[in-house]
């Protein structure tokens, strides 16, 4: 009977320990990006709405400060009206990957342990590459694994602003050939790059085909 008992308990403990390892491992729920705002800096053109931050104008998005444990990851969850490329710095070092989105709402990891993500503090930017008639986005949350947000990043010191279209949008500058959103990077532009060799913010204002009197009607 001890036997049996024994052997009972052994399997009871065992399910015990694999919930608690299912529980510490469980996806971590979601951070409203508004309850956050105040540690997150936007970047370039962007609004806030009811349910996120909108980023719909070439080479916006946020900045924010990540403190980061060993196997850290974070993710947000985007929704986008198309498909969507994005540009991640980390320490205002550019990343080697994209970051996509299609047609709807998704969680994409930004950055990883996977990728390269070291424990430690550092400060994260995620970039619009795509143009406003290209995609529009809402930023809506963060989806955070062994990462806390600290303060929010220093602003920078000088603004530019540019006022464009196509060039500026950064339209097929991947392959001028192919107008897709996959060929096309708002973050390899004269504007965004000038800004970023004078440790600038760079806010543009632009698409494809427009003029200032097109841009004034119909989107500002």
């Amino acid at each position: 009977m001890k036997k049996y008992l024994s052997i009972i308990l052994s399997i009871v403990m065992l399910f015990a320990v694999i919930g608690s390892m299912q529980v510490a491992n469980a996806e971590a729920e979601p951070i409203s990006i508004l309850t956050v705002k105040d540690q997150i800096r936007t970047v370039g053109r962007t609004e806030e709405v009811e349910s996120g931050i909108a980023c719909d104008w070439t080479a916006s998005g946020i900045e924010f400060t990540a403190v980061c444990e060993e196997n850290a990851s974070i993710a947000l969850s985007v929704y986008a009206n198309a498909e969507c490329y994005f540009t991640v710095f980390i320490d205002d070092v550019r990343q080697n990957y994209r970051v996509r989105t299609l047609s709807g709402t998704y969680t994409p990891v930004i950055a990883s342990a996977e990728n390269g993500l070291e424990a430690g503090t550092h400060k994260i930017k995620i970039i619009k590459q795509t143009e406003r008639t290209g995609a529009t986005v809402n930023i809506k949350s963060f989806v955070l694994t062994n990462v806390t947000l600290g303060d929010k990043p220093a602003e920078p010191q000088y603004i530019f602003e540019s006022i464009g279209d196509s060039i500026t949008s950064g339209y097929g500058s991947l392959d001028y050939n192919n107008p897709a959103a996959k060929y096309s990077d708002g973050t390899r532009t004269y504007a965004f790059i000038t800004a970023q060799n004078f440790g600038a913010e760079s806010r543009v204002t632009s698409v494809s085909g427009g003029s200032i009197n097109s841009l004034y009607t119909q989107y500002i």
